[in-house]
């Protein structure tokens, strides 16, 4: 039918675009049985030349398209090619066409029915009660960067599931179980693990760079960064040798251990409940290797400056009298150490303990550069 010189190249592109541009195969099928005449043959047509095989066409199939308003008959290897769909989609169009007598498409009716194992929603909704049953609450460190809430660290998906499977009948796979705690943005508690900031992103940089100067400035920097650290630890066993050797100075080094659940037991019962936080400040002599620790639950204080520098200051107004010099190491915590409450304290402790003639705080940054804070009399 010479299809190709009737209709260029571009108009069979700008159908095929417009076409798939539809996008829904409803439409799709509505519009390929428009283009599609069907009649009868007034005579029987043989279709193959075996006679133990007589099959005979009653219908014929004329294939179109609609340029700027005109229809133009067109062959059916030029219509599949064109529109790029196969012979199976074209007579399915076509019989969905031939179904009612208006020639008017139905709708595809696959995927409506809803799945014979679909759960209710009754029973989605008591997998999120069973898993709202457990207190979570805020990470304190990772707040500002994430809403994710966190369950008690030596909770895990199994238990909450076998708690869950308890007594309960009909109920839903682990499969669906987990896919609702995670629909939830809830994750377990892990210990948090203090790493580099600086040498993080330095060995990112080195990692990342192509250009060999830059690499060689990036792994000079590192050095640089190393030998601060190296430098930042012998002054440490610097005091601490010389807290040994003398009698009238020691050396301190205080953090508040991570939240301990109270009380830390693996009943299923106390899984549900909302434990109680104790929190616990340690402060170890280097000299001596003495361990102090002050230790409360949320309902008596919390844990800000405040509480900190009242564990501190205990441990400063009971010193012998023969101590004069304190040194105390700690990290940068704006909230807990590093403050203005804390500073205050030093020199309250200093004027009840007239012994006392200098403290030195000194704090360990990201960045491995000491920073000291220094009270003298």
């Amino acid at each position: 039918m010479k299809c190709t010189d009737r209709i260029p190249p571009e108009v069979r592109k700008s159908i095929f675009r417009e076409y798939w541009s539809l996008g829904d195969r409803n439409k799709r099928v509505a519009y390929v049985a428009s283009l599609v005449d069907t009649t009868e043959t007034a005579t029987k047509r043989k279709r193959t030349a075996d006679p133990d095989k007589e099959k005979y066409r009653m219908i014929t199939h004329t294939y179109h398209f609609k340029v700027n308003g005109e229809r133009l008959k067109v062959c059916r290897g030029c219509f599949m090619k064109t529109l790029a769909e196969t012979q199976m989609f074209v007579t399915l169009a076509i019989s969905n066409s031939n179904s009612f007598t208006s020639g008017i498409t139905y709708d595809d009716q696959r995927g409506r029915a809803e799945p014979a194992n679909k759960h209710s929603p009754n029973m989605i909704q008591d997998v999120i009660d069973h898993i709202k049953s457990f207190p979570s609450y805020k990470s304190h460190y990772t707040r500002r960067d994430n809403n994710k809430n966190f369950l008690a660290p030596h909770l895990t998906l199994q238990i909450m599931y076998r708690l869950y499977c308890e007594g309960r009948e009909p109920r839903v796979s682990r499969r669906i179980y987990e896919r609702e705690f995670h629909n939830m943005n809830l994750a377990f508690k892990q210990p948090k693990i203090d790493t580099c900031h600086k040498c993080d992103m330095l060995h990112m940089k080195l990692k990342v760079e192509e250009n060999e100067e830059e690499r060689k400035r990036v792994q000079e920097e590192i050095e640089v960064h190393h030998a601060e650290a190296d430098n930042a630890y012998l002054k440490k066993d610097a005091d601490k040798k010389f807290a040994k050797g003398n009698d009238d100075i020691r050396c301190y080094t205080f953090d508040l251990q991570q939240c301990l659940p109270t009380p830390y037991v693996n009943s299923s019962i106390a899984f549900y409940k909302r434990q109680l936080w104790t929190y616990n400040l340690t402060m170890h002599d280097l000299g001596s290797g003495g361990v102090t620790c002050y230790m409360w639950h949320e309902a008596e204080g919390a844990r800000g400056g405040n509480q900190i520098g009242t564990c501190l200051f205990k441990q400063l107004t009971d010193l012998p009298t023969n101590i004069k010099h304190v040194v105390l190491y700690s990290d940068t915590c704006g909230g807990q150490n590093k403050n203005s409450h804390v500073a205050a304290m030093f020199l309250c402790a200093m004027q009840q303990n007239k012994n006392l003639e200098a403290i030195d705080h000194k704090f360990m940054v990201a960045t491995v550069i000491w920073s000291v804070m220094s009270i003298m009399l």
